[in-house]
């Protein structure tokens, strides 16, 4: 008896870890969204990323690159959320695509009421930082 109870407790907080609600800043999510619809440019746009000319070129090219590679994307799934602080949020991101997935990892930060997207990395590609936060 003493043992089935315990394999309960162990049972529940093994299934309670793995239901928890991983929280996606709004700015990450609205943008697989647009992402979904109209492809990587809306998908800039709503990360609210701005780059100078050569540097967005390239993160649209690789990218677009990734997404031709990877194939049709179909959603995505968060992995994980770390807050290093009440303003700080690194987000791991799967992104379901027909062939492979491709993994995200965003650098959040808030600075007053809104978050905004700092850093993208993405599956096998150069890390690209949002010039205006350097």
């Amino acid at each position: 008896m003493k043992l089935i109870c315990i394999s309960l407790i162990i049972s529940l907080l093994v299934a309670t870890a793995y239901s928890e609600e991983i929280s996606v800043p709004p700015v990450v999510d609205s943008a697989f969204e647009a992402f979904s619809k109209a492809g990587v440019e809306t998908a800039y746009t709503a990360w609210g990323l701005k780059f100078d000319e050569a540097y967005k070129k390239k993160f649209f090219e690789e990218l677009s690159q990734a997404s031709d590679f990877y194939g049709e994307y179909l959603g995505y799934e968060a992995i994980r959320s770390d807050d290093y602080s009440k303003r700080h949020r690194i987000v791991h991101i799967l992104a379901r695509h027909k062939k492979l997935p491709l993994f995200y990892t965003f650098y959040c930060y808030r600075p007053e009421d809104t978050w905004r997207v700092l850093t993208v990395k993405f599956s096998g590609t150069t890390e690209f930082i949002d010039a205006r936060y350097c």
